[in-house]
């Protein structure tokens, strides 16, 4: 007697039910015994899956030479008069598993949309450098946890090296820089609706310039490009029904970009240093500013226990508006500073397929989505070069609430020549 049906099937089972006819599978092949009557289906309905990532479900019913056979459910057909003859195919969808690939790019993103920071640490030196060539390094670590949907945490090493040079227009003044750029972390994946959390880590290298020009009244625009390439080795993200983790490896590439504007206001006709070139500091200045970073994440594709995934690209655009409060006691500045963030995009897209006949069998995984507002909040000191010493240190504390939740902390040095 078969009381219920669960049905475990393969890619190469799927593959060789014909594209046409009632789309069954044999479940037992009794050899032309006919001993088996309706009556033993005292269960006929099931489900069945393949890789834990495509499922469906159908009937049980008793052939006419005794096997017992599985009939899959099927899409039901258009009722259009454009489309009398378009077939139907066995009714499909992604289970809820493969939404933790999904979430596992998403934390490859926001590995690549912190590199703002790093950015701005660099920007935010131009306007008190002095005229010349000088290096520079930043090195930031931090812990993120991102709202997709679902909740993807990453825990964050990464670097920033250049070259900048600054120099004095009639006009006002223009730094720029080339850097290359280094990250590595890890991640996991909370498994909402999957009866399994996950795990993997990320790592990215690339090279880019930004410059900032300021004019003579403290108003400024700013810009950046940078691209590379970014690895995701999701070692246990995706597991089979058994809880067997599947990894995986996938490789794309990255660009990534922004513009700002602001002015800075000073808050105090008093001068508290000059610079190695010149440049007059007041004890108190504040910087309001806007920004726009967009980030772009190439897609992907891999195979998992038999079955296909393709995750499409993936984009971050966030607008961030903010101001930084500047307060100078001789070399040393104070700063601390606070502004709104917000993800218009974020969102993670891709399917699942599997060969059925000559075609494929293909579903949609549930979308993430990071997008939405978040509040940062930056505190920080910074030790400004002079005639006598050719040495800037920043030392900036970071900190996020909202769709975005962390802290990080970023050491800065330069060197003039």
């Amino acid at each position: 007697m078969l009381c219920s049906f669960s049905v475990s099937v393969t890619a190469s089972s799927l593959a060789a039910i014909p594209e046409a006819g009632d789309y069954s599978m044999t479940l037992l092949d009794t050899n032309g015994n006919t001993t088996l009557a309706a009556a033993n289906l005292t269960s006929r309905k099931g489900s069945w899956n393949v890789g834990n990532a495509l499922t469906g479900t159908g009937e049980a019913y008793l052939a006419e030479n005794g096997n017992v056979m599985y009939k899959l459910d099927v899409t039901a057909k258009p009722d259009t008069p454009d489309t009398p003859d378009q077939p139907v195919k066995p009714a499909v969808k992604a289970t809820d598993e493969t939404h933790n690939a999904l979430i596992s790019k998403t934390a490859a993103m926001a590995a690549l949309t912190s590199g703002r920071n790093r950015l701005d640490g660099v920007l935010q030196g131009f306007r008190t450098a002095e005229p010349g060539v000088y290096t520079f390094g930043i090195l930031e670590g931090g812990r993120d946890r991102y709202d997709t949907g679902s909740e993807a945490v990453t825990r964050t090493w990464n670097g920033l090296f250049g070259v900048a040079n600054d120099r004095k227009l009639s006009a006002g003044d223009l730094g720029y820089a080339i850097f290359y750029e280094y990250g590595e972390g890890n991640y996991d994946v909370d498994g909402r609706g999957s009866a399994f959390d996950g795990s993997g880590s990320v790592h990215y290298s690339g090279a880019g310039a930004m410059a900032r020009y300021t004019a003579e009244n403290d108003t400024y625009v700013e810009g950046s490009f940078r691209m590379g390439r970014i690895r995701n080795s999701a070692s246990e993200v995706l597991h089979d029904r058994q809880g067997i983790a599947h990894g995986y490896e996938a490789d794309t590439n990255y660009w990534a970009g922004h513009i700002g504007f602001g002015h800075i206001f000073a808050l105090s006709d008093r001068t508290e240093s000059i610079s190695r070139g010149g440049t007059r500091r007041a004890a108190n200045d504040v910087d309001v500013y806007g920004k726009y970073y967009h980030t772009h994440m190439g897609s992907d594709a891999f195979t998992a226990d038999g079955v296909r995934y393709r995750l499409d690209s993936m984009d971050s655009d966030i607008m961030r508006i903010g101001a930084r409060f500047n307060h100078r006691k001789k070399l040393d500045d104070f700063y601390a500073g606070l502004a709104w963030d917000y993800e218009f995009d974020g969102k993670g897209r891709g399917s699942v397929s599997t060969p059925f006949g000559s075609s494929l069998l293909r579903a949609p995984i549930e979308e993430t989505d990071i997008g939405g507002s978040s509040v940062m909040a930056e505190i920080g000191w910074k030790r400004e070069a002079t005639k006598e010493n050719p040495w800037d240190i920043d030392l900036t504390l970071t900190g996020y609430a909202g769709e975005h939740g962390g802290i990080s902390g970023r050491v800065y040095v330069g060197y003039h020549f």
